[in-house]
C-alpha cells in the first residue's frame, strides 16, 4: 500500500489533499506515540513513506493507554471536525494501515493503547 492509498483514502473523509496528508500522519503518529518502542518500531516498518516511525512520533511519545474515544477527540480537535467525521477519518486511516499490517499483526501492535482497540481494529 502506497502513501498516496492512505491520503485517497482520508480525502473522502476530509477536504484538501493537504489535510487528508496532515490527517493520516496526525492520525498513524497519534496512535504511534501511545505504543511502546518495540509495537512502534513493527507498527511503523510496514508504512509507506513518509510515515517513519520518526516523523510520526516526533516530540509526542507519551506510553499510555489512549483510550478510542480520546484519539477521535484529539483528531476532532485538530481537525475541527465532528464527532462522526473524525470517526470516519480515524476508521478510514486505520483500516489502510490493517491492509497494510494485517488484522492480527495491527492487533498486537496497538495492543499498549488498550482493550477497546481490539474491536476498533476488527471494524476497521
Amino acid at each position: 500500500m502506497e502513501f498516496q492509498d492512505f491520503t485517497n483514502a482520508a480525502s473522502e473523509v476530509i477536504e484538501g489533499p493537504e489535510r487528508a496528508e496532515s490527517a493520516v500522519k496526525a492520525v498513524l503518529g497519534i496512535v504511534a506515540s501511545h505504543i511502546d518502542e518495540d509495537h512502534a518500531r513493527d507498527f511503523v516498518s510496514a508504512l509507506p513513506e513518509p510515515l517513519t516511525l520518526e516523523r510520526l512520533r516526533s516530540h509526542q511519545q507519551q506510553v499510555q493507554p489512549l483510550g478510542y474515544h480520546e484519539c477521535l477527540g484529539l483528531i476532532g480537535q485538530q481537525f475541527n471536525l465532528g464527532r462522526d467525521a473524525a470517526r470516519r477519518l480515524v476508521m478510514t486511516v486505520l483500516h489502510c494501515a490493517k491492509e497494510a499490517l494485517g488484522e492480527d499483526r495491527l492487533r498486537q501492535d496497538l495492543s499498549d493503547l488498550g482493550r477497546d482497540w481490539d474491536d476498533i481494529v476488527a471494524e476497521a
